[in-house]
C-alpha cells in the first residue's frame, strides 16, 4: 500500500506542476523549482542529524541479512547523489546535471520505494520499526519532492523534445556520473559491506602514503580535467563538492552527537565555510579557508590522529573530510573560480586566525568544565604525545582563571608555540602557493604559445600555397623591412609604448630612427628583431612575418642592441665564433671577416683575451663584428655610436654605408642629429610612442629645411600620451 501512496502523490504533484507552469512563464516556473529545492534541502537537513542503526552495523549483523546489507547500501549511496542533484542541479547551468536530474533521480527515487520498508529498517533495526514515525514520514517527503523534481526535469526534456545527439549526452553522464559517486561516498558503507580489514593510515604506511598521494594528485586531475572548461562546468565542481562535502561531514556528526562534534576544529570548520564561499561566492571567507584551513588539513593528513580501522565510519569520514578541506579551497584558483590571491591577504586571514584561536582557547577551557573536548588540539594531549618536549611546557605555563563556579585553565604558552608554528606553516605554504602559480603560469604560457604557433602554422601554409615553409611569406617585400600597424603595450602599463606605427624601408638605404629617451625607439627595435611580442600589427623581414617566421626572419638581421650583454668570461674570438656557429657561417668566411674586423676596429692585441678585460668601447666592438659576421640582409643598431672613440665611430658608420652600397638595409636608432645628416638617406621621427614622419635628407636639403629643427618641432611639444 506504502508504494501506491508514495507513487501516486507523486504523479497528483508533478501533474499539478505541469499544469501550473503552462500558465506560468519559464522565469517563474524556475523559481518555483528551487523553492521545491531550498524546501526539500531543508527537510533532508533535519533528517541529516539523525542517527541511523545501519551505522553501526557491519556484515556480521543477525538482523539484516547480507544481501539486503548491499542492497540497501547501494541505494542509499544512490540517494545521497541524487539529494545533491536535487539541491544543486536547480541552481546550475550545466546541461550534464539536468540530465542526471531527469534520468538518474527518477530511477532512485523508484528503487527507493520499492524498497521503502527496507530503508526504515536501515533507520530504525528491528525495535524501532514503524511506518508513522516522524522520520519514515520526512522519509517519505524527501521522495515525493525528489520525484517531483526529478519528474518535471524529464517533463521539460520530452517538452523540448532535447533528444538530438542523444548518444553523447549518454556518453557524458556516464563519465560524470562515477565522479558524482565517488565525490560523496557514504562513510559507513565500506564497514557495512565488509567490516574491519585491520589496516591503519598512520605512520606513514603504505596506506597512508596512499591517502596522501590522493590528497596531492586529486586537485591536479580535477584542474587538468576541467580547468579549460566552461566557466559554469568549473563552478558546479566546486560547488558539488562543498555541498557534498558539507553532507558527508554532517552526516557522520549525526553519529558523533556531543559538543566535541561540533564544527570548531578548523578542518570541520572549513566545510563549512567552503559551502558558504562556493555557493554565495563570499571572497572574504574562500580567502580564509585558502589560507588557513588548508595549512591545518594537510597538517591533518601528513600526521592524522586515527588510531581505527580504515574502513571505520570515523577513519573514511576522517579521510574525505580532510581531503575535501584540502584541496577544494584550492581548486578555487585552479579553476579560476576566485581570483589569484596575494601576499597582503596573509595578514587580514591571519588576523581572523588570531581571533579564532584565542576564542577556541576559552572555549576549551569552559566546556571542559563539563565534559572533555579538544579544539584545534589547544587543551587535549594530541600534541603532547606526539612532541613530549610540549608537555612541560604546556604543564608549567597555566593562566587559571576561577569564577568561583568554574576554572578556566589557559595553557597559554602552549598555545601561543601552537599558533606561531601554525602561523608559520601558512608562510610556508604561501610560498608553495608562489611556486606553483609561477610553475603553472610558465606552463599556460607554453601551452598558449603552442597553440598559438600551431594556428599561425596553418595561416602560414594557407599563404604558401605549398611552398616551402622557409621560403618568405610575402615575396614582393625580400628586399625591405616593412611594418604594418604596429603597437606595444607591456604587462601592467595602461599606455602604448608604440601605436599604430607604419613603415618601410628598402634595400640600399641607410635608415635613421630619430627620437627622445623613451620614445618608442627601442621598443620598435625589439619587436623588429624578434626579441620581444608584438601586441598588434605586423612586422615583415625580408618578406618573412617576425611573427609566423622568426626564425627565418632572424638569419636576415645583424642585430646591435643598446647594452653589451655579452658572455664575458669567453674571448673576443670565441664569442664572435659562438655567433657565427648559431648562424651556420662556414670556416672560411668567418675567418675572412673576423680578420677584417679585427683589424679594422684595431683589436688584434685584444681579441684573445677574455671580454670581461674589455672597455665599453671595446665591448661595442665585438658586438659590431658579431652583427655581421653572418653578412645580414638588414643591419639593424639601437644607438651603436655610445661611447665609442671618434676613430671607431667612423669606421662604424663607413662599415653602414658600406653594407646599405651591398644592396643591404641599415636601420639605426639615435638621437644625436649630426650623425643621422652625415650618413643617413632617409630618416624617421618618433615622439611618445606616434611616428611623426619620414623624410628624405636630400629632399630636406633642397627645400632647405633644418634637420635639427624639424626634429626639436616634434620633441619639444610637451604632449600628452593620447595612444593609450
Amino acid at each position: 500500500m506504502i508504494y501506491l501512496i508514495l507513487s501516486a502523490t507523486i504523479i497528483v504533484l508533478l501533474a499539478t506542476l505541469v499544469v501550473i507552469s503552462k500558465k506560468i512563464d519559464n522565469k517563474k516556473t524556475a523559481v518555483v523549482i528551487k523553492v521545491i529545492s531550498i524546501v526539500f534541502a531543508l527537510i533532508y537537513l533535519v533528517r541529516l542529524f539523525q542517527v541511523d542503526v545501519i551505522d553501526s552495523v557491519n556484515n556480521s549483523a543477525t538482523w539484516i541479512t547480507n544481501t539486503e546489507l548491499a542492497v540497501v547500501n547501494i541505494i542509499r549511496w544512490f540517494t545521497y547523489v541524487s539529494i545533491v542533484l536535487c539541491i544543486v542541479a536547480p541552481f546550475l547551468k550545466v546541461k550534464t546535471l539536468k540530465n542526471l536530474l531527469a534520468f538518474f533521480v527518477p530511477l532512485t527515487v523508484i528503487l527507493n520505494i520499492i524498497f521503502f520498508k527496507l530503508n526504515l529498517l536501515a533507520f530504525f533495526g528491528n525495535a524501532g520499526f514503524s511506518l508513522i514515525h516522524y522520520r519514515s514520514i520526512m522519509f517519505a517527503c524527501e521522495l515525493v519532492l525528489m520525484g517531483i523534481l526529478g519528474g518535471y526535469a524529464l517533463y521539460e526534456k520530452i517538452k523540448e523534445k532535447d533528444f538530438k545527439k542523444f548518444g553523447t549526452q549518454l556518453k557524458y553522464m556516464a563519465i560524470v556520473l562515477p565522479f558524482l559517486l565517488i565525490s560523496i561516498f557514504p562513510s559507513n558503507m565500506l564497514w557495512n559491506l565488509f567490516g574491519p580489514i585491520n589496516l591503519i593510515a598512520d605512520d606513514f604506511t603504505f596506506v597512508h602514503r596512499v591517502y596522501i598521494y590522493a590528497a596531492l594528485l586529486a586537485p591536479l586531475i580535477i584542474t587538468f580535467v576541467f580547468g579549460k572548461k566552461h566557466y559554469d562546468i568549473r563552478n558546479s565542481v566546486v560547488v558539488w563538492l562543498a555541498v557534498a562535502g558539507f553532507i558527508g561531514y554532517f552526516y557522520y556528526f549525526n553519529y558523533n552527537v556531543g559538543l566535541n562534534a561540533l564544527p570548531l576544529h578548523l578542518c570541520n570548520t572549513a566545510i563549512v565555510l567552503m559551502l558558504l564561499a562556493y555557493c554565495f561566492k563570499i571572497k572574504s571567507v574562500f580567502y580564509f579557508t585558502f589560507f588557513i584551513n588548508v595549512v591545518g588539513a594537510f597538517i591533518a593528513i601528513m600526521i592524522p590522529n586515527m588510531s581505527s580501522d580504515i574502513f571505520s565510519m570515523g577513519s573514511v569520514h576522517f579521510w574525505f573530510n580532510h581531503w575535501y578541506a584540502f584541496f577544494v579551497p584550492i581548486l578555487g584558483i585552479s579553476l579560476n573560480i576566485f581570483k589569484r590571491p596575494t601576499f597582503k591577504m596573509i595578514g587580514k586571514a591571519i588576523g581572523i586566525f588570531t581571533l579564532y584561536v584565542v576564542i577556541i582557547a576559552f572555549a576549551n577551557a569552559l566546556i571542559n568544565n563539563f565534559l572533555t573536548v579538544d579544539y584545534f588540539f589547544l587543551y587535549g594531549n594530541e600534541l603532547t604525545d606526539r612532541f613530549t618536549f610540549l608537555f612541560d611546557i604546556k604543564a608549567k605555563f597555566i593562566w587559571v582563571i576561577d569564577t568561583g563556579s568554574l576554572y578556566l585553565n589557559i595553557f597559554w604558552l602552549y598555545d601561543l608555540i601552537v599558533y606561531v608554528v601554525y602561523t608559520i606553516s601558512i608562510f610556508v605554504i604561501w610560498y608553495i602557493y608562489d611556486t606553483f602559480f609561477k610553475i603553472g603560469d610558465h606552463y599556460a604560457y607554453l601551452l598558449n604559445l603552442n597553440q598559438v604557433d600551431a594556428l599561425q602554422l596553418r595561416e602560414l601554409k594557407k599563404k604558401l600555397k605549398g611552398k616551402p615553409l622557409s621560403s618568405p611569406a610575402n615575396p614582393k617585400g625580400v628586399k625591405m623591412i616593412k611594418i604594418e600597424n604596429f603597437s606595444k603595450k607591456y604587462a601592467g602599463s595602461d599606455y602604448y609604448a608604440v601605436k599604430d606605427f607604419n613603415l618601410e624601408i628598402h634595400d640600399g638605404e641607410v635608415f635613421g630612427f630619430l627620437g627622445h629617451n623613451g620614445s618608442g625607439k627601442s621598443t620598435t627595435i625589439k619587436s623588429l628583431v624578434g626579441i620581444q611580442s608584438l601586441t598588434e600589427g605586423k612586422i615583415e623581414v625580408c618578406g618573412y612575418d617576425i611573427t609566423t617566421q622568426p626564425l627565418q626572419a632572424k638569419k636576415m638581421i645583424g642585430y646591435v642592441s643598446d647594452n653589451h650583454a655579452v658572455y664575458e668570461y669567453l674571448t673576443g674570438r670565441e664569442y664572435i665564433n659562438y655567433i657565427a656557429d648559431l648562424y651556420e657561417v662556414t670556416s672560411k668566411d668567418r675567418k675572412e671577416r673576423i680578420e677584417k674586423y679585427v683589424k679594422l676596429f684595431d683589436l688584434e692585441k685584444f681579441i684573445d683575451n677574455e671580454i670581461k678585460s674589455y672597455s665599453h668601447g671595446m665591448k661595442q666592438k665585438v658586438m659590431v663584428i658579431s652583427s655581421l659576421i653572418h653578412n645580414p640582409k638588414i643591419w639593424v643598431l639601437d644607438e651603436p655610436l655610445t661611447g665609442l672613440d671618434p676613430n671607431s665611430a667612423y669606421e662604424i658608420k663607413e662599415c653602414m654605408r658600406e653594407h646599405a652600397d651591398k644592396g643591404n638595409i641599415v636601420f639605426f636608432s639615435s638621437h644625436v642629429i649630426e650623425v643621422v645628416e652625415k650618413i643617413c638617406d632617409k630618416i624617421a621621427i618618433i615622439s611618445h610612442g606616434v611616428l611623426k614622419g619620414v623624410y628624405d635628407l636630400e629632399q630636406l636639403k633642397k627645400d632647405k629645411i633644418s634637420l635639427e629643427e624639424l626634429y626639436l618641432s616634434f620633441i619639444d611639444v610637451k604632449e600628452k600620451d593620447k595612444n593609450a
